[in-house]
Formats: structure tokens, C-alpha cells, sequence
């Protein structure tokens, strides 16, 4: 009876003990997977934190990048629209161009003369090819009358020297000029617009026998024809015409007239 009771006190005391560590492992794993759990999250919460991260980067650069996008395209936008200002307005500036030329055209083609020739050199996509474009359009309407040559024939040129009987030189500016020198060695009369170096070598012919040449000071196509059709006038005066062709052959440009004026002027000082 004894023994029995032992046994079943160390049966209840191995099931006790059993029950013990039974407890423990199974609060030991709890814990274990526990720790793991939050291991796991703080794991998945930084590699979200990083995600959102390189997320937010990536978007701030595409951002960035649009605006930069968007201000080159302003900016050429803005070039764009002052290129397309400047045309219109280099349009403008070449209508108003093209107009007075066509202006000085019909001017032109009202001069009674038997020949009109003219010698010019033309380069690049400037207010130049106008007048080429004029010259041309000129020639091809008085074929027997006028000659365009967009050229530069320094031999030609010296022939039409020799073979004109007027020279037409309606500069807008022209700080020196030679060409009306070297027509009037040639016999050639000048006539001129009143500007820089052609108003001090070319002053308006009168009948008293002053002058050497013809003039104008405004720069239009208006008084230039004035001058002209006066030059005409004086032209059908044959007497008074080879006289005037005589006298300009005969008039020394040359620095030794000019260097004899300089001395004079030093002399009054």
C-alpha cells in the first residue's frame, strides 16, 4: 500500500515537473516569436521608410526636372517669340524698303533718257536683293533702255565711265566717295545727293558757269528726279553742256589741291 502511494506522489511529481517545462518551452517560444514578430516589423518599417524615402527623392528630381523642362520652354518661348518680333519687324522695315524702291522705280522709269545703266555689287539676304530684284525687274521691262549688272567689273566699269554722259550717285551717306571723281575725269557729270564727301567735292551747276555738277539734299526719289530731268534741261543745251563736260576733266582732285588748302587754313592760325 505504501509503495503504491510513493509511485503515484512520483508520477504526480514528474507530471508536475513535466507540466513546468512544458509551460517554459512553450513561453520561451511565445517570447521567442514575440521578439521575431517585432523584429520583423521594425524590418518591414525601415524597409518602408526606405522605400518612401528613395520614393520621395526620385519625385523631387522628376520635379525638379519638369521645371527645369519648363523653363527652357519658357525661355524658348520667349526667344521664339522675340525672333518672330524681330522678323516682323525686319519685315516691316524691308516692305517700307521695297515701297520707296518701288517708288524710286516708277520715278525711274519716268526719266526720258536713251540709256540708263547700272553697275553694282550685291551680297547676302539684305535690303541689297531688293534692289537687285528691282534692277532686274527695271531691265527686263526696258530691255533697249536700261542694263543691270550685279557685278563688280572694275574694266566695265571704266567704260561706262567713258561711254555715260551723266553719273548718278544718290548716296545716303558717304564719307568720301570717289566715284564722282573719277566720272568727272572722265567727262562724265555727276549729280549727287548733298552728303559727306560728294557735297565737299560736287557743288550744283548754275548758269553763270558755277559748279560742277548736279545736287539734291533731301533723300527721296522726288527731288532726286527734280535734279535729274534739270540735268536734262541743261543736256539739251549743247554749248552749255560740252563746256561743263570740259570743265570737270579738268578739275585736280588730287592731294595736292587739298594739301595747298590745308597750308592756307595753317597759315591762319
Amino acid at each position: 500500500m505504501l509503495g503504491g502511494l510513493h509511485r503515484k506522489k512520483v508520477a504526480e511529481a514528474a507530471i508536475g515537473s513535466a507540466e513546468q517545462e512544458a509551460n517554459k518551452i512553450v513561453s520561451d517560444a511565445i517570447a521567442t516569436a514575440e521578439a521575431k514578430k517585432k523584429e520583423a516589423v521594425l524590418e518591414a518599417k525601415d524597409e518602408i521608410h526606405k522605400q518612401r524615402t528613395e520614393t520621395e527623392k526620385e519625385l523631387r528630381e522628376r520635379r525638379n526636372e519638369v521645371q527645369r523642362l519648363e523653363r527652357r520652354i519658357t525661355q524658348k518661348e520667349e526667344t521664339l517669340d522675340k525672333k518672330s518680333e524681330n522678323l516682323e519687324k525686319k519685315e516691316e522695315v524691308l516692305n517700307g524698303k521695297i515701297k520707296a524702291a518701288d517708288e524710286r522705280l516708277e520715278e525711274i522709269e519716268n526719266i526720258k533718257v536713251s540709256q540708263f545703266a547700272m553697275l553694282e555689287k550685291i551680297s547676302g539676304f539684305t535690303k541689297e536683293q531688293a534692289k537687285e530684284y528691282i534692277l532686274k525687274n527695271l531691265e527686263e521691262a526696258h530691255p533697249d533702255k536700261v542694263k543691270a549688272i550685279i557685278a563688280y567689273d572694275k574694266a566695265l566699269s571704266k567704260k561706262i565711265y567713258g561711254a555715260s554722259d551723266i553719273f548718278l550717285m544718290p548716296s545716303k551717306s558717304e564719307p568720301c566717295g570717289l566715284a564722282q571723281m573719277i566720272a568727272s575725269r572722265y567727262g562724265t557729270v555727276p549729280i549727287v545727293r548733298e552728303t559727306g564727301g560728294l557735297y565737299d567735292t560736287i557743288k550744283p551747276y548754275s548758269w553763270d558757269r558755277s559748279g560742277n555738277g548736279f545736287t539734291f539734299a533731301a533723300y527721296n526719289a522726288y527731288d532726286m528726279l527734280y535734279v535729274i530731268r534739270e540735268a536734262e534741261g541743261v543736256f539739251q543745251d549743247k554749248e552749255n553742256w560740252d563746256r561743263l563736260v570740259k570743265k570737270i576733266m579738268k578739275i585736280d582732285f588730287s592731294w595736292k589741291t587739298s594739301a595747298s588748302k590745308y597750308a592756307d587754313l595753317y597759315e591762319t592760325i
